[in-house]
């Protein structure tokens, strides 16, 4: 039961992230076809702006799916206003010192010593992006609201809209206005835009609009306190593990041929993005789950979505790394038409299949994390993880082993494209488990964050088979340069690996948002990508597995009603008395 109720909020979350993530994708494919040198002007300009800017929009705003997530199973309905308000006004004053820094990107990217032409062109698609910034600002809590109530559809409708939207409109800048890189950026902006537009009109439609909005100011303001108390871990708990690999993309400017290696690079990135979002729905679906059912006070249900979603996980891992594996001479011709770029693709898909498998994992315990509210332990978990295992060891043994091995793509694909898998699931997850934790039902959170588990394996294993299967094709999608698609067809294997480990991380992070773990794993990712993102999977995965949900409902109760007034407070006593009373009369007649 509590599988298929992830899996139908999951389906539809995945499609949200995926025809979010599009409008970057497709603005790189738009440029990349121009030539090789608006490709790894783009990639590189987006590395640093997701760096720099996106990841911790959208880190910050995981926050919500613990709060927004319990207060609403906790049917506290005012106060996912105030949250998701509080989120905006932070999110829009982040914005500006973002938007300075991306002016000057140019000399940034100088301090890196990137190349003069490409560092010109990616300051000037930056500039043009930051439109996109301010709508990312307001998507992302919209976003959260709607997703800690369970209703998926205006989501869906509203990010496949803009999608159909952004595909004519970057081809027309592009090509037809001849605006290159800048229609590109300037595409994804109004895109976003648009989408926000279409959110606030669902928004003002919606059943709860009136009960969620009617606010006083200082409503509001009272509640940033708390938002940023789970805020901060989980933006660390997103960012160390996202900047992880980020910064590889910039690595590879600094190598022999950085045009090939860029652009490369940006392809196995990119296509373990795309299926890092498919995983991380079942997190999203996981973490609803979760949340509810211990806002609700009921602690098995939350535990058996939590179990849900890591099965789910696993098989969408297992699916994906076989179909990237079976397509592995192919699918980098998507991105390009050099037969360089494809070769070199073919041969590191087995350990991106490898890595695939793994980040399902976490992707899936990371949506658990978030519907219980695990965001402080799970943050210092991948804090202390990336830190001693990647940020340390991992880049001394890449430059080791591929620039003085001459193996460069190899190992930065191995260390990097782990973090980009399954945050949809992640996303349902966290919404669940949110939902259910702030309803008191721990048992109804737990299955929604295993739910979340099962659906981001199967979703990683889908996705490596398909990627690997395609192994020599895909790249085409980005170029039209042989030498770029041959390269790719050569790191598939690691890009498949990459794609499943991360997987699991993307869903677990959702139960964590869910539940209201940000700082645990915050602390987890902290630690644990020091050493590897196996480690952090297992210990998210202990945490998820020997949880007293029982407690964890009791702890989301108390946070839904720290900040309620004392005659509301009293007003849900006397209705949990009279449910209580009631459940015994019909027990008794």
């Amino acid at each position: 039961m509590m599988m298929k109720k992830v899996s139908y909020m999951a389906a539809p979350m995945v499609a949200v992230s995926v025809s979010t993530y599009l409008l970057q994708v497709i603005s790189m494919v738009m440029a990349g076809h121009l030539d090789e040198l608006s490709l790894s002007s783009v990639a590189i300009a987006t590395c640093l702006t997701n760096v720099t800017g996106f990841s911790l929009l959208v880190g910050f705003s995981g926050a919500l799916e613990t709060l927004c997530g319990q207060a609403f199973g906790a049917e506290q309905y005012r106060k996912i206003g105030s949250y998701t308000y509080s989120s905006m006004i932070c999110l829009v004053l982040i914005c500006f010192p973002i938007s300075l820094l991306w002016v000057y990107m140019d000399k940034l990217l100088e301090l890196f010593h990137q190349d003069p032409l490409i560092s010109e062109l990616a300051c000037r698609y930056s500039i043009w992006l930051i439109p996109a910034l301010f709508g990312c600002a307001l998507l992302q809590p919209m976003t959260r609201y709607f997703q800690s109530q369970g209703l998926v559809l205006p989501l869906f409708l509203s990010s496949f809209g803009a999608l159909c939207f952004h595909i004519p409109l970057c081809w027309f800048l592009v090509y037809k206005l001849r605006f290159g890189i800048v229609g590109a950026a300037l595409s994804i902006g109004v895109s976003l835009w648009f989408n926000v537009a279409l959110l606030w009109v669902f928004m003002r439609d919606s059943a709860l609009y009136r009960e969620t909005n009617n606010l006083q100011p200082q409503e509001i303001f009272s509640s940033m306190k708390q938002y940023i108390s789970l805020a901060i871990p989980s933006a660390m708990m997103i960012c160390l593990e996202w900047w992880s690999f980020e910064i590889l993309l910039l690595l590879s400017g600094l190598l022999p041929n950085s045009k090939l290696e860029t652009s490369v690079m940006s392809i196995c990135l990119t296509t373990s993005a795309l299926h890092y979002v498919l995983v991380d729905a079942i997190g999203a679906a996981a973490s609803t789950h979760v949340s509810n059912e211990l806002g609700a006070g009921n602690p098995k249900a939350a535990r058996a979505a939590a179990n849900a979603a890591l099965y789910l996980g696993a098989f969408d891992a297992s699916f994906v790394c076989i179909t990237l594996y079976s397509y592995r001479k192919t699918w980098a011709y998507i991105f390009s038409n050099e037969v360089e770029v494809a070769h070199y693709a073919t041969k590191i898909t087995p350990i991106l299949c490898l890595s695939i498998f793994i980040c399902s994992s976490t992707a899936v315990l990371s949506g658990i994390a978030r519907g219980a509210g695990w965001q402080r332990i799970a943050g210092i978990c991948k804090h202390r993880i990336i830190l001693s295992g990647w940020y340390t060891c991992g880049f001394n043994l890449m430059f080791y082993c591929e620039i003085e091995r001459e193996r460069t793509l190899d190992c930065l694909t191995t260390s990097a494209l782990h973090y980009v898998l399954v945050d949809a699931i992640g996303a349902a997850a966290s919404t669940h488990v949110s939902n259910e934790l702030g309803a008191g039902n721990p048992k109804a959170a737990r299955a929604a964050a295993n739910a979340a588990l099962y659906l981001g394996a199967f979703d990683a294993s889908f996705v490596c088979i398909t990627l690997y299967s395609y192994r020599k094709t895909w790249a085409y999608i980005f170029s039209n340069e042989v030498e770029v698609a041959h390269y790719a067809t050569k790191i598939t294997p690691i890009l498949c690996l990459s794609i499943f480990i991360c997987s699991s991380t993307a869903v677990l992070s959702g139960i964590a948002r869910g539940a209201g773990w940000q700082r645990i794993a915050g602390i987890c990712k902290h630690r644990i990508i020091l050493s590897g993102c196996f480690s952090q999977t297992m210990v998210l995965a202990l945490v998820t597995f020997f949880t007293n949900w029982e407690q964890e409902a009791t702890k989301a109760r108390d946070r839904v009603l720290e900040m309620t007034p004392k005659g509301n407070q009293e007003t849900e006593i006397i209705k949990e008395d009279a449910q209580v009373l009631l459940s015994d009369i019909s027990e008794n007649v």
